[in-house]
């Protein structure tokens, strides 16, 4: 995992700019339904289940609140995590969790411990050389019938993503004030479609490139093009050179199947196109 190289302002910054963020790239509330269908069905009877989140999602630690659930919150920045209390409805269930500033390939928790372990997005953000490593973590957190609720992201095929970002910008151009969801959706397809499995990785250049080569599909005046990406931009900025990882769907489930059974794989509600709500039992 990479090592925290920013300091207290950069993560309170990014908190901050959390409260911006549109689904899908935070998670809808019905996104959130799917989450707590899936947590009921595994804590059922169980007066203070026991939950690991990863990362400090603010929806993912409400959720456990809700619950009243013993939380143990990992990240790599522990000021990330006191940051996105701010967001939280719970805020003072937030004080009461435990914290630890680790990686969640190896962060050094009581095996056979957790009931569920709560994540959003994160496993485009485990290096490819650690994969395996970082599934075979987890199942042996999770007790014997644990499990493992997460969003995941995939590259679907190239035709599926240039047709998703042909069909996000049509809709974009004919509304006068395009919702943030609606930025949220293209943001996501556009890092996709940028995506090179070579490097392994996503550039800003190669952003900006694809999302002017769409716009020629329509007869739009470049001025309406220039505004709709500043829009874009705005709120989020893509960075020079993105590193992350994402799997095809098939490679996402092969991986998956080597520590976990997949119960169910739900497209998201709020971007059904490309992400995918997983129940994942221990094997």
């Amino acid at each position: 995992m990479t090592k925290q190289i920013h300091g207290t302002k950069y993560w309170t910054d990014l908190a901050q700019w959390w409260r911006k963020v549109a689904p899908p790239v935070r998670p809808s509330k019905s996104d959130i339904k799917i989450y707590e269908r899936f947590l009921k069905k595994v804590i059922k009877n169980k007066k203070q289940p026991k939950i690991l989140i990863l990362g400090a999602t603010p929806e993912m630690r409400d959720l456990a609140a809700k619950y009243r659930a013993e939380t143990t919150v990992c990240d790599i920045s522990l000021e990330m995590i006191i940051a996105m209390i701010q967001l939280m409805t719970h805020k003072k269930a937030g004080q009461k969790e435990v914290w630890v500033k680790a990686s969640w390939v190896t962060v050094p928790l009581k095996h056979n411990y957790y009931d569920v372990i709560l994540a959003d997005g994160v496993i485009c953000n485990i290096p490819w050389s650690e994969v395996n490593q970082w599934w075979k973590h987890l199942n042996q957190l999770l007790k014997p019938k644990g499990v493992f609720i997460t969003r995941a992201f995939c590259f679907t095929s190239r035709n599926e993503i240039d047709k998703s970002l042909n069909n996000l910008i049509k809709k974009i151009l004919k509304k006068r004030n395009p919702l943030a969801t609606d930025f949220g959706q293209l943001k996501i397809t556009l890092e996709i479609a940028s995506y090179n499995s070579k490097t392994r990785t996503g550039s800003n250049a190669k952003y900006r490139e694809l999302f002017f080569k769409h716009i020629e599909n329509f007869s739009v005046f470049q001025t309406k093009a220039n505004k709709i990406y500043r829009q874009l931009v705005k709120i989020y900025p893509p960075k020079p050179v993105k590193v992350w990882r994402i799997p095809t769907r098939a490679q996402r489930e092969k991986e998956i199947k080597k520590y976990f059974k997949i119960i169910f794989g739900i497209p998201s509600p709020s971007f059904p196109t490309i992400p995918t709500i997983y129940l994942l039992k221990k094997k």
